[in-house]
Parts: C-alpha cells; structure tokens; sequence
C-alpha cells in the first residue's frame, strides 16, 4: 500500500496542478527512512545537487528561499514540528504568501507566494498539528531485517541505472491521468481531493484496480490521525468525558471545569474556556477521525 501512494505521489508531483500531501517516512532507525524518503526527489527531481534532504530552517525567510530553489522541500530527521513550523508546512503544501519588509527601505513589502510538494522523515510524531495532520500522508516503516539489508551504494547505483526507466512509467501514467482527470469523479473524496481525484485518474495506467492508492491515503491519514490524537491533550480529555455518553450538553464554562485537569493543568492546558474553545476547534480534525 505505501508503494502505491509514493508512486502515485510522484506522478502528482509532476503534474503540478494540485496541492500533494506531506509524505512523511516515519520509523525507527534502520528502518530506511533516511533512504525512502531522498527517493522520489532523485528520481523526479531534475536538480542533481539539490537531492539530498535538509534540516529544518528556522525562520520564513530561509524556509521561502528553500522552496523558490527546490522542485520538490525534502527535510531530514525531523523533530516534532512546533506550531509556527507547522503553519509554514501547511502553507506550502497548498499555497500560501510569505512577506518581509524590501531590504533598503523603510515601508516597502516583499511578499512571497510557494507551494511546494515537501517529504521529510522522523522517527516518531513528527506532524501533531491537526492542520498539518490533515494535509500529510504517514509512511510506517519498520525496522529492516539483516537478510534484507543493501549497501547504501549499491541501492543509489541501481537507483540510477533504473531511474529512467522508472520516469519513464511515471511519466505514461501522468499522461493517462491528464486524460482521464475530467472524467474521473470518485463519489467520496477524502482531504486533499485534487490529488485524490488525480491519482484515482491516473492509477489507471497503474498495475492495480483504481482507487487502491486512495485508499492507502485514508489508511495513512487515519494512522497519523491516531498520534496526533495521543499526543492532544485537548482531544484525549474529550475523548475520555465521551467515553461512555452519547451527548454532553453545557455552557463553555461547564466544559472548562469538567475537563480541567486536577491539579488545575499546566502551560500546556487552556487557560480559560475560550482558549479550550480554539483548542477543540483545532481538534476537530482527529476528533471527528475518532
């Protein structure tokens, strides 16, 4: 399944009309994520010295200059994406203006506008924001086991001998996707439904039955869904309150002090019911996945 959504991640790369999920390679070490994830920007992106994966920037300024320089964003042993990075990941992945003020002058503006396909690799709970969550497709990987261990330069050469050949597949289901994409309506689309609808296109130029990769995308989300869930405090303490209720009725307030942890919570924990408000609606995303 997840060699099913990289490939057809690729060929929405290049068809360049759509937002693409974050393809986030996640395991533990020695799991090849480090490997998986530089994968499919060498084999679609044309920057030869630019293929190898980066750390995270630490500001606007340098995230937008990586991206107007980069086919595809690839970050490298990525920790868990604070909030304000979690915005620029969203923003990117479907568009979004970055701005700063003109350098040498006083009250001129620069603004920036990207979006950019991003892959990038952790090894545990990478994205939690429930935005992000939502525009990200999780790849799983376990552990490799030593009968099925390849040189590092072995993998890369036959990676190159085979890269054309591969674009080249790529490239005819691309071709098929363009034509068949009007005529494509699947009847549930999950988030991100132009990539869906595209890669539902254009599977049927791929040796499985179409659908399949929409599929290992829900599957993906809902297994991201799921961390992100645990790693909410917000949407555990709701999740817990339901547990054996179908319907709570109350004020905001009500709710505040039913969920308020004992103790009366930490910097984590909102502060008043309307910050608990934000906080549930930024929620809704794994709540309603629950």
């Amino acid at each position: 399944a997840h060699l099913k959504l990289i490939i057809t991640w690729m060929v929405a790369v290049l068809w360049g009309r759509a937002p693409v999920p974050i393809l986030l390679f996640e395991g533990p070490a020695g799991s090849g994520k480090s490997s998986g994830s530089r994968m499919p920007k060498f084999l679609i992106d044309p920057v030869e010295h630019k293929q190898l994966l980066r750390t995270f920037p630490e500001n606007h300024r340098d995230f937008v200059i990586f991206g107007l320089n980069s086919l595809i964003m690839g970050f490298d042993n990525a920790r868990t994406v604070k909030p304000e990075k979690s915005d620029m990941l969203a923003r990117a992945v479907t568009g979004g203006a970055f701005s700063a003020r003109t350098h040498y002058t006083m009250t001129e503006e620069t603004v920036i506008g990207i979006r950019r396909p991003i892959v990038m690799n952790g090894i545990s709970g990478v994205v939690n924001q429930p935005d992000t969550a939502s525009r990200t497709a999780l790849i799983n990987l376990s552990p490799i086991q030593r009968d099925g261990r390849m040189c590092e330069t072995d993998l890369w050469t036959l990676a190159k001998e085979l890269r054309p050949s591969i674009f080249g597949g790529l490239l005819d289901a691309l071709v098929v996707g363009i034509r068949e994409y009007e005529n494509t309506r699947p009847a549930d689309l999950p988030r991100m439904a132009d990539f869906a609808r595209f890669i539902t296109a254009a599977e049927k130029a791929l040796p499985w039955e179409p659908g399949e990769a929409v599929q290992a995308f829900r599957d993906a989300q809902e297994e991201l869904y799921d961390q992100a869930l645990h790693k909410d405090r917000v949407a555990l303490a709701i999740v817990s309150l339901m547990e054996y209720r179908e319907r709570w009725v109350g004020t905001s307030t009500e709710l505040f002090d039913c969920l308020k942890p004992p103790g009366g919570g930490d910097d984590y924990w909102p502060r008043s019911p309307a910050s608990l408000g934000k906080r549930i609606v930024e929620a809704l995303p794994l709540l309603q996945n629950k």
